[in-house]
């Protein structure tokens, strides 16, 4: 046998890159990472993106490389406060690249935006995060990447530094090419892009019936954004510290002089997801406008900042499942503090919107929990009130419809039944009315055992008492859900 086909014998043919619904910017490096550097390891020539359900128990294949996803080697989540890499981190670790100036580059500016929550209006990530919430495929989107990662990992000069080659080949990152910058920013891109973005969003707002005497200042204020973030792209205190959309089309423009197509055709779509991005930001304001929130007070002479607002948006207000309500709720109310979002489905999302409340997600998961358990039916003798065990981060057991993530301090910030990511989750048992009395109770309980059981044992009492009317022919849990 020849050494060719030895070494073969030891190179895994990847025929999918499997990674999570809506993949981010990490994700996407991490699979180009393994192209460019891993052929060594793994043959990716076939390989095509394939998303899946974040709460599918995965089963590794030969065929298969799993990245962000599954608990796998390049799957980040779980890691401390002191170790924050992305997979992108994960997979330069792994093919020993990491140390490589060009890696090095971009791991850090991918790892600023995912890890530490850094961003500025169109940085790299957030490009990517549009074009998600446009609907494009995974597959779609790295095609569209790679006309970036084709230009910035073919010359070994593009990096911050003293360039060492022949002055026509050396081209220091970032480029500042200011005909490619002004392009983008407010010239010929823009300029033409404009006229045809107005003729479609009129035209679809017309197909979606929408009454109203004045889209065009609606449409004027939709672009407003966009034109205000590619003004001020570079003047956020994180602008050195990520790729934003300017740079990218730079670097793009100087590979390519001869031909203003390329460019074009690369940003154009970024316009196009941001019209869509922030048409679902505006048609959100009246929902989040038409709803109260309820202003729940520790004890009665509690000083303004002491007061904790929830809002509950049910299915009735959400019936396009607008993505951006979140967003919206936080920007039209500074001092919201819990968002409870139900989708049209049923599935339901409670976010704690302000950092400072964070504490307050740990009891509600235990009472939330709780109630999943007594409106599925489950016997009273069988139900767990574990201070601890109620609490965990990530999926309980017991109630595994309720899912709550934390972030690198080990804190929870939400608890999610379902999510975009993760969409297959049975909707939740429990009564949306029931879920905000439970938040607004949560919310002034301390979080300390003995109010913990006192609260638990009275409501497990209550379900026991509600149990004892019930017929023979009924379900345990029949009467239980509904008190």
């Amino acid at each position: 046998m020849s050494a060719r086909k030895i070494a073969k014998g030891f190179i895994r043919v990847i025929n999918k890159i499997i990674t999570h619904l809506e993949p981010h910017i990490d994700e996407f490096t991490a699979a180009e990472l393994a192209r460019r550097f891993g052929q060594h390891v793994w043959n990716m020539i076939k390989a095509k993106f394939s998303t899946k359900d974040g709460s599918v128990k995965l089963v590794s294949r030969k065929d298969w490389l799993i990245i962000g996803i599954g608990e796998g080697e390049f799957d980040e989540h779980g890691y401390g406060k002191d170790t924050k890499p992305c997979c992108a981190d994960l997979m330069a670790q792994h093919l020993g690249i990491q140390d490589d100036p060009k890696v090095a580059l971009l791991l850090g500016k991918v790892r600023n935006g995912d890890r530490k929550n850094n961003s500025t209006p169109l940085d790299l990530g957030q490009c990517v995060r549009m074009l998600n919430h446009l609907g494009w495929s995974a597959d779609r989107i790295d095609k569209w990447l790679q006309v970036f990662w084709t230009c910035y990992f073919n010359d070994r000069t593009v990096i911050k530094g003293t360039c060492h080659e022949e002055a026509e080949n050396c081209i220091v990152f970032p480029v500042n090419d200011a005909n490619a910058r002004q392009w983008v920013r407010e010239g010929i891109i823009y300029d033409a892009w404009l006229p045809r973005a107005k003729k479609a969003w009129l035209k679809r707002q017309k197909k979606n019936k929408v009454q109203t005497a004045d889209l065009d200042s609606i449409f004027a204020e939709t672009v407003s954004k966009l034109r205000k973030d590619l003004l001020n792209i570079n003047r956020s205190e994180f602008g050195e510290r990520l790729f934003n959309l300017l740079q990218c089309s730079a670097l793009i423009a100087a590979y390519h002089p001869d031909d203003e197509n390329i460019v074009c055709e690369w940003v154009e779509p970024i316009f196009w997801a941001c019209l869509k991005f922030q048409e679902d930001f505006i048609s959100g304001i009246p929902i989040i406008k038409q709803s109260r929130p309820r202003v729940i007070k520790p004890y009665p002479r509690c000083a303004p900042y002491e007061i904790i607002q929830v809002l509950g948006i049910n299915r009735q207000q959400n019936k396009l499942a607008n993505r951006r309500l979140a967003s919206v709720a936080g920007y039209l109310n500074r001092n919201l503090d819990i968002l409870i979002l139900q989708q049209p489905t049923g599935n339901v999302q409670i976010m704690i919107l302000r950092q400072h409340r964070y504490y307050l997600m740990p009891m509600i998961a235990r009472a939330i929990r709780l109630e999943e358990m007594i409106a599925q039916g489950i016997d009273p003798d069988e139900i767990s009130l574990d201070f601890e065990h109620l609490a965990i981060p990530g999926r309980n057991g017991d109630a595994g419809q309720w899912y709550m993530p934390i972030n690198d301090a080990g804190e929870g910030y939400a608890l999610f039944n379902g999510s975009l990511t993760i969409p297959n989750v049975s909707p939740t048992l429990v009564f949306f009315d029931r879920i905000m009395e439970i938040v607004s109770q949560m919310s002034i309980t301390p979080n300390t055992k003995s109010d913990w059981y006192r609260y638990a044992k009275a409501r497990l009492n209550r379900y026991r008492q509600s149990l004892r009317p019930t017929n023979n022919g009924n379900k345990l849990g029949d009467i239980a859900r509904f008190k």
